[in-house]
């Protein structure tokens, strides 16, 4: 099955702010993310189901998945079988704020 992937708008601006950050440091590095962003994203319309469970007391049993990339950021989201479509709802770098997301 092939699966529709929607990025949500808060994904995007976390994303984008993730690359401008970087891009004060590396402008190459921006850029790798940017590219390794847009291919883990669309290797999810193959395989959505790969990725982990997103497991935590703050978080619904077995609603997010996590696809880890880039060393230190991830992508969260969600499969909606029904529709057939991968919602991308954050976009984090699990190093600083979010490290409680991944214990």
């Amino acid at each position: 099955m092939i699966y529709q992937v929607d990025i949500s708008p808060e994904a995007l601006d976390m994303l984008m702010k993730h690359v401008t950050f970087l891009a004060r440091v590396s402008r190459d590095a921006a850029e790798k993310l940017r590219d390794e962003f847009k291919t883990h994203v669309q290797s999810l319309s193959q395989m959505p189901h790969r990725c982990p469970w997103l497991e935590g007391e703050y978080f619904p049993y077995r609603k997010y998945h996590k696809l880890i990339f880039g060393e230190r950021y991830a992508i969260i989201y969600q499969v909606d079988e029904e529709a057939a479509v991968v919602h991308v709802d954050y976009v984090i770098d699990f190093r600083t704020e979010y490290s409680l997301l991944f214990r």
